[in-house]
């Protein structure tokens, strides 16, 4: 095509938002059930844009089967550019730039050899078809193209292959009256973990696709009750708590038992036609409750948990602390409000119940810490964790504030650690799962 020809060429007309051209579909054929939704982000799939370009009126199809994700893909639109248009459009765009970075440089002494011509041809060549690129992305054995009838028979031959899998491999870690949760190795639940993982990269902020090759990963995959439909999974991994010297091994069996590892969840997704029905707190309890029983955990975290995770996280921490009688036991809020005791022994016993959050309770210790201040400002003993929070926030910010007068530094000091307890205020009345207080809690008057 003709440079004159491009020059009246109008992009805008031509390009897409990827996520609202997206639809989700979840689909029971045996009840005839269909749920269907947007994606929330497509950039790590379509870059940072979201925009598809060449399209008009673009629909980008993917719907799986709700028990199996038997998956299928169809990309429909009215008009599409030419091949010969989309290339020569990024053609003249890259040699425009390339142009444009020539000029910034002195190249007066450079020899014009040939082996150092950059040219549009040498680079990558530019995908612009949804189709191709969510096809890379997909399991090509399973994944069904466009043609309705074969992924409806396709979904028919796969009735009930998750919940075989399970039983033949995996190991239930938690059963209630509205889902069964299973643990299973990802060695045994690949094909699955291919048909989900899509998932990951549509729904998880900054997420990207795990090295699903390595045994090290286990998935927690939470099933409904009766239906036998996906609710959600998580992926997750156990690693080993180094402790100094050389020690290597070539497996996780071959560990010795005095050995101990962290566990961390990695990737956490309740699909959007369960979610704020409660099973996010029911897959993160069941996973946590099978950390904890498991001798070789001695600590419990997270990777890089977003917002909505963190809340989700601090709510059953925070619940659990609150319900527990041997926690709740150690706190004595006399002892916190009129003890005669020193400030010193005080934080003894402060640092003790630290301890054993994090020593028996496995959680990661500055989750510990940050549970414990909540809890003792929900006990309303202000005045006490006020002073361990000061003395935490100076030891974190210590050269920082350094850089202030004493004066300008102790202000500075009590506004940040009175943001933080406000902080907390609205944190913990989004927590309490029950109006009913623990029975030492301590009422203000």
């Amino acid at each position: 095509m003709q440079e004159a020809e491009l020059e009246n060429f109008k992009p805008e007309a031509w390009i897409a938002n990827a996520t609202s051209s997206t639809t989700i579909s979840l689909v029971d054929s045996e009840e005839g059930q269909l749920a269907s939704f947007k994606p929330s982000f497509t950039y790590p799939i379509f870059g940072e844009t979201e925009q598809v370009f060449g399209y008009k009126d673009l629909e980008i199809i993917l719907a799986f089967d709700s028990k199996n994700f038997t998956p299928f893909l169809n990309v429909k639109y009215t008009e599409k550019l030419d091949d010969d248009l989309l290339y020569e459009k990024a053609k003249m765009d890259a040699n425009v730039g390339y142009q444009e970075d020539e000029e910034e440089h002195d190249y007066e002494d450079i020899e014009d050899d040939d082996n150092n011509e950059e040219t549009f041809e040498d680079d990558e060549p530019v995908e612009f078809d949804p189709l191709v690129k969510l096809t890379k992305l997909l399991p090509t054995e399973d994944l069904i193209i466009k043609d309705e009838e074969s992924w409806t028979k396709k979904c028919h031959d796969d009735k009930g292959l998750v919940k075989g899998i399970l039983i033949k491999h995996g190991k239930i870690i938690s059963s209630s009256d509205k889902a069964t949760i299973y643990k299973i190795n990802i060695s045994k639940f690949k094909q699955i973990h291919d048909r989900l993982k899509i998932f990951s990269l549509l729904f998880i902020e900054g997420a990207s696709y795990i090295q699903d090759d390595d045994d090290i990963w286990d998935v927690y995959i939470m099933l409904e009750q009766g239906s036998d439909k996906i609710i959600g999974y998580a992926t997750c991994y156990k690693y080993w708590n180094y402790r100094g010297g050389s020690k290597t091994f070539d497996s996780l069996e071959r560990v010795p038992e005095d050995y101990s590892f962290k566990g961390r969840i990695s990737q956490f997704l309740i699909f959007p036609t369960f979610q704020n029905k409660k099973f996010g707190s029911l897959l993160y309890n069941g996973i946590y409750n099978c950390w904890l029983k498991d001798k070789l955990i001695i600590e419990i975290n997270i990777e890089d948990p977003n917002e909505s995770f963190d809340a989700l996280r601090d709510k059953n921490d925070f619940n659990r602390i609150i319900k527990s009688t041997e926690v709740m036991s150690m706190i004595d809020a006399n002892l916190f409000l009129k003890s005669t005791l020193s400030k010193d022994d005080l934080e003894k016993q402060y640092v003790k119940m630290l301890d054993f959050l994090h020593g028996s309770m496995k959680f990661q210790f500055k989750q510990a810490q940050r549970l414990l201040e909540m809890v003792f400002i929900y006990l309303n003993l202000d005045d006490f964790i006020k002073l361990i929070m000061m003395k935490r926030v100076y030891k974190q910010n210590y050269e920082l504030l350094m850089e202030f007068s004493k004066e300008d530094r102790n202000e500075k000091l009590v506004e940040t650690v009175d943001n933080i307890k406000q902080e907390y205020f609205e944190r913990i009345s989004l927590l309490i799962e029950s109006d009913e207080p623990p029975a030492n809690k301590k009422q203000k008057v």
